[in-house]
């Protein structure tokens, strides 16, 4: 399975594990793999799990992390909090309390986002170095609850089913996990649907941790 980082680790169990309590039938027969992160051991279906991020989101998460989290915010300097009030960032805290606890971002719930993460994968899954797979999927992490209109969803359908008609190796499904809200593509038949997955959230996560050492 090769050396995977803590992090890395966690996204794909969680995919893994998601998956599996969904969609029991199709996949709970993954298992953990490398170039697909998940696999069947019939080799039938293989799924990739990525998050939809972009380096200066990513640079601000780790300061936020770093410098932020679990902070009061009446001991922190404005200065500090600038970078989260643009696109949309709003620092999260504990019910009547001042510490914080963590940030909603606009920004994740730009399309750009999701479908520059599907061009990272496609362009990878036709790189020659996969594991060959009856079908591939992909699960994309969104970082924020789920706030995308219809619009927004046939806009992601159109733009991936033009991309894909340029490549040979594409994907079946593109699972959207928009925190609260699971996404699936149905990128054949051109679906679109919606599972909740809140009630599960808590569930999931425990889980995650635990086989991921976070």
């Amino acid at each position: 399975m090769g050396n995977h980082n803590t992090e890395k680790d966690f996204y794909e169990i969680k995919a893994q594990i998601t998956l599996k309590k969904m969609f029991s039938t199709e996949y709970s027969r993954l298992i953990r793999s490398e170039s697909p992160d998940l696999i069947t051991n019939d080799l039938e279906i293989g799924v990739e799990v990525t998050r939809a991020v972009n380096p200066q989101d990513e640079k601000e998460r780790k300061y936020f992390e770093r410098e932020l989290i679990n902070s009061d915010v009446s001991n922190v300097n404005p200065e500090k909090l600038k970078a989260f009030h643009r696109n949309g960032k709003q620092i999260l805290k504990l019910p009547d309390s001042e510490k914080i606890i963590g940030y909603s971002d606009g920004f994740w719930h730009s399309n750009s986002n999701i479908i520059g993460a599907v061009t990272k994968k496609i362009k990878a899954i036709n790189c020659g170095k996969y594991i060959t797979v009856k079908y591939m999927d992909l699960y994309v992490f969104s970082q924020a609850e789920f706030t995308y209109d219809d619009c927004d969803l046939d806009e992601i359908m159109k733009s991936i089913i033009e991309l894909q008609s340029k490549y040979d190796n594409t994907f079946r499904y593109l699972f959207v996990d928009a925190i609260n809200i699971l996404i699936l593509f149905d990128l054949q038949k051109i679906i679109i649907q919606k599972f909740s997955i809140e009630d599960l959230l808590d569930e999931i996560c425990i889980e995650a941790k635990k086989s991921s050492r976070i």
